[in-house]
C-alpha cells in the first residue's frame, strides 16, 4: 500500500472547478453563464469541495498501513537493529518521530530486548517459525500536520547458520519469510560487518598482522549473490502484478558498523553490541573515531562495490547506511536516524 495518495486528474478537475465556481460567484459574470444557473453550479461545486475536504481529513485521521522488510542472513544483527530504532525514538533523539507499539507480543519483546542490551548481553536469535512482526503506530510530521501510519517491521527468524545453509542454501528468497517480504513498502538488506575480510592485528603486537578472515571472501560473494537474487525476485513478483517497485525505498545497511572504527584483533574478549547470539560481553556504547569510521566505511563500500552499483542502478530510492547499537556520534547511535528517515513514508 502506498504511503501517499498520488495527485490524479480528479484532484485537478476539483480544484479548477472550484476556482471557476468562485469566480462566477464573486464577479457575477453573466457573460460566463446566466444567473439562473450560477446558484446551481455553485451548489454542485460546493458539494464536491466539501466531499473532497472530508475525504482528505478522513484519510489523515485513519492510520495507513505501511510495512518494512528486514532481509539478511542469520546472526547479521537484524533484531538488534530493530530494537535500536525504537530505543532511539523513545529516548527523544529523533524528535520528529513518535513510535507507539501495538500488541502484547511487540511490547513485551521490545522491552525484554532493550533490557538485555542494557545489561551488556547480546540478543538471542529470533525463534519464530516464519517471521516476527513488530507493530507500531508511527507519527510522521507533514506540512499540513502530522500523519499516522500503522507500521509493521518484519524480522527474519534467526537460526543456526549451518541449519539455514542446509535448508535454504544461500538463497534468502526461498525462506517462508520472503513470501511476506515481497509485499513490503520498503526493504532493508543487512550486511554483517563482522564477516567482512579485514587484516587482523595480532593481540599484543600493536601492528598489522598477516592474518585475514579467510571466510570473509566467501561471505562477501554469498551475501552479494543472495541479496541480488532477492531483489530480482522482488522485481519479478511486482512486474507480474503490474506494479512498480523501483520507487520503493531500499537500504543496504552495514550492521555492527562500530567494528569499522576499531582494529580487528584475535582477542576473544572483543565483541560488538550487535553480535547476535555471541558469547563475548558487549562493550559500552561510546563515541567512535570519525576518521577511522570513515576509512572503514569506504573500505566496506569498495568491498561490496558490485552489489552497491547494481542496487543503485535498479532502485530510484537507494541508499547505503552504516548502523550500530554501541557506536555513537554526537551522543546518538550511528546511522539509525538516517535509516529511519529513508525507509519511513514521507
Amino acid at each position: 500500500m502506498k504511503p501517499e495518495t498520488p495527485v490524479t486528474w480528479g484532484h485537478v478537475v476539483l480544484v479548477l472547478g472550484t476556482a471557476f465556481g468562485l469566480v462566477v460567484g464573486w464577479f457575477g459574470g453573466e457573460w460566463l453563464m446566466p444567473k439562473s444557473m450560477q446558484g446551481m453550479v455553485l451548489g454542485v461545486l460546493g458539494g464536491f469541495l466539501v466531499a473532497g475536504v472530508s475525504s482528505w481529513l478522513l484519510r489523515r485521521s485513519l492510520p495507513e498501513a505501511y510495512s518494512v522488510a528486514i532481509i539478511g542472513f542469520p546472526t547479521a544483527g537484524k533484531t538488534t537493529l530493530i530494537t535500536s530504532m525504537f530505543d532511539e525514538v523513545w529516548k527523544g533523539r529523533i524528535r520528529r518521530l513518535s513510535f507507539k507499539p501495538l500488541g502484547e507480543s511487540t511490547i513485551d519483546r521490545l522491552n525484554s530486548d532493550l533490557a538485555t542490551l542494557k545489561s551488556g548481553k547480546p540478543l538471542e536469535p529470533t525463534t519464530d517459525q516464519d517471521k516476527f512482526a513488530y507493530t507500531t503506530r508511527v507519527r510522521v510530521p507533514r506540512f499540513l500536520g502530522n500523519r499516522w501510519f500503522k507500521l509493521e517491521i518484519g524480522d527474519f527468524p534467526g537460526q543456526d547458520s549451518r541449519s539455514f545453509a542446509k535448508e535454504f542454501g544461500k538463497w534468502i528468497h526461498k525462506t517462508p519469510y520472503f513470501k511476506w517480504a515481497v509485499t513490503a513498502d520498503a526493504f532493508v538488506f543487512v550486511v554483517d560487518v563482522a564477516k567482512i575480510p579485514r587484516p587482523i592485528i595480532k593481540d599484543g603486537e600493536g601492528g598489522p598482522g598477516d592474518e585475514v578472515n579467510t571466510d570473509g571472501s566467501n561471505y562477501v560473494a554469498e551475501i552479494s549473490a543472495s541479496l541480488r537474487a532477492a531483489w530480482q525476485h522482488l522485481t519479478e513478483h511486482h512486474e507480474e502484478r503490474g506494479r512498480g517497485i523501483s520507487r520503493k525505498p531500499v537500504v543496504l545497511a552495514f550492521a555492527k558498523a562500530d567494528l569499522l572504527a576499531a582494529p580487528v584483533t584475535n582477542n576473544p574478549e572483543y565483541g560488538s553490541a550487535d553480535s547476535v547470539g555471541g558469547v563475548a560481553p558487549l562493550p559500552p556504547a561510546e563515541e567512535l573515531d570519525a576518521e577511522e569510521l570513515a576509512k572503514g566505511q569506504q573500505y566496506a563500500v569498495e568491498t561490496f562495490d558490485d552489489l552497491v552499483r547494481y542496487l543503485d542502478s535498479e532502485c530510484r530510492r537507494f541508499r547505503v547506511v552504516f548502523v550500530t547499537s554501541c557506536g555513537l556520534h554526537g551522543g546518538a547511535r550511528v546511522g539509525v536516524e538516517k535509516l529511519l528517515s529513508w525507509i519511513l513514508p514521507r
